[in-house]
């Protein structure tokens, strides 16, 4: 009977399909900044990654690079002395076969001016400006590094707002395989400003296409609300680098845009999100649009996240279920602003829904980014930002721990000591926790589903010995439940059942 019992036991621990996670806040002491970039790569061989900031702070516009331990501990490198910038664009690849991750970077400096630079990394981390005179950016530019013939070598796209001409551009240079380049001149991008650069193969044919979203042409810097009126674009590659721009595709106009591919719907092509600030005139209403593909570059409009601009958003798998999540954070309009930030969970569709996660600060014109930091296989989450009554900006890296769904783990008392949950089944409007610890610390308390959706969080403090916490369960209906405990050196998890 016992042994039936555990292989039932088995059997229904499977069929979990995704499993339990939790963001927690880390306090290393990152400079908080808003208007900032980050980029992660492992820029020293070392196997773990590393990130590189910008943005605005208290004392001026920074840019920092940090060396990761492997265990997301990260220590400032100051073996690299880059100039401040804010609104900047940061880019990391191999440009010249070495193996290294090189590094191209532009934005506005604490004196307004426009810096746009490429430099060589020794392999070590160290980087060298490379002697070469790329065209100068205004804020809210967009840069990204990508093999755009099918050489095997980085090639460069950037666009952004020419302080030399006046004007708008987006410029292609084609690099040679020695981290030499040249400009493509025949490409028939147009220029955009506050805008955002996306590739991706749309159409199965193995090569980067290019979409394009922002203020397209000449650009009135007095005030005009020609900002907000705003393009998107797609291009065709022909695998040598030629492009064709398809035309009446369904695509948003927006402008300060930001855009990402992915595959939201595990059909093995790329889908687009669009966000930024929608035409059409007073009030000026954020949108993010999310295209679906049909693997042949043709897309159609399902869903939206809702109203959002200035945007930070990323796609990962959080929760490991196999598809991808979103996190997308901004304001939802232009003259009276709220504060959208929010982790959606795909369920492996492109269907989205809000997880209520948090502790997650509410920001905008800041960065997201999930990278793992920590090697355990989980995208942990960083962002910078600032809110929306200027009382303080803030860059934080919150760690992804997923809840183990093994039996092991389930079943037992983990790293606490003397745990307790009662009643259990519970049939009341409460359950209490008692546990010991050795030390005083904050203490989370999580609730998940058994497709690990987390219904509720609460946060209480831990003393030193026997300790007791009360979880409120009106709100859960019958059935069974993980209770996640985390003190940031304890973590336990344990089922209970509702009556």
């Amino acid at each position: 009977m016992r042994l039936n019992l555990i292989f039932i036991l088995l059997f229904w621990l499977q069929q979990i399909v995704a499993q339990p996670f939790i963001l927690l806040e880390q306090t290393p002491s990152f400079t908080s900044v808003e208007y900032g970039s980050v980029e992660f790569a492992d820029i020293d061989g070392d196997n773990d990654l590393d990130f590189l900031m910008t943005g605005g702070s208290s004392s001026g516009r920074i840019t920092k690079l940090y060396k990761n331990d492997g265990s997301g501990n990260f220590t400032e490198s100051m073996e690299n002395s880059f100039i401040g910038l804010s609104g900047a664009s940061i880019a990391f690849a191999d440009i010249d076969g070495d193996n290294y991750k090189d590094l191209y970077i532009s934005g506005s400096t604490d004196a307004d001016d426009n810096f746009a630079k490429l430099y060589k990394n020794d392999g070590s981390g160290n980087f060298t400006e490379v002697d070469y005179s790329f065209e100068n950016l205004v804020t809210r530019n967009a840069a990204t590094f990508v093999d755009i013939d099918n050489d095997t070598d980085q090639d460069l796209i950037i666009a952004g707002y020419s302080n030399t001409t006046d004007s708008s551009f987006t410029k292609l240079y084609m690099n040679d395989g020695l981290g030499n380049f040249t400009e493509n001149t025949g490409v028939p991008f147009e220029g955009v400003t506050f805008g955002s650069i996306a590739l991706a193969d749309v159409d199965g044919d193995t090569d980067q296409d290019v979409v394009l979203s922002g203020v397209f042409g000449p650009i009135d810097f007095g005030g005009s609300l020609d900002l907000l009126n705003g393009s998107s674009k797609l291009y065709i590659n022909d695998g040598s680098g030629n492009f064709t721009e398809k035309l009446a595709t369904p695509f948003v106009g927006v402008s300060y845009a930001v855009n990402k591919f992915v595959d939201v719907d595990n059909d093995g092509d790329q889908d687009l999100l669009i966000t930024g600030m929608k035409n059409g005139g007073f009030p000026y209403i954020g949108t993010s649009e999310l295209y679906i593909n049909d693997g042949l570059g043709n897309f159609t409009s399902t869903y939206a996240f809702g109203p959002v601009a200035f945007a930070s958003i990323d796609f990962a798998d959080i929760d490991g279920d196999g598809d991808q999540d979103a996190f997308v954070g901004g304001v939802d309009n232009f003259f009276s602003p709220n504060c959208v930030t929010e982790i959606f969970i795909n369920d492996g569709t492109g269907a989205f829904e809000p997880s209520g996660l948090s502790p997650i600060d509410c920001i905008y014109f800041g960065a997201a980014a999930f990278a793992d930091v920590d090697g355990d296989t989980n995208p942990d989450l960083f962002l910078s930002g600032g809110l929306l009554d200027n009382s303080f900006v803030l860059t934080n890296l919150y760690k992804n721990e997923r809840v183990s769904t093994s039996v092991e783990f389930l079943l037992n008392d983990a790293s606490f000591h003397s745990l307790n949950i009662y009643p259990n089944p519970a049939n009341t409007d409460k359950v209490f926790i008692d546990y010991n610890t050795n030390g005083s610390r904050s203490i989370t308390i999580s609730v998940f589903d058994l497709n690990g959706r987390m219904l509720f969080q609460q946060y209480g403090q831990s003393q030193i010995g026997q300790n007791s916490q009360v979880i409120d369960i009106r709100s859960l209906t019958q059935g069974v439940y993980v209770v996640h405990l985390n003190d940031g050196v304890n973590v336990s998890s344990h089922k209970i059942t509702i009556h």
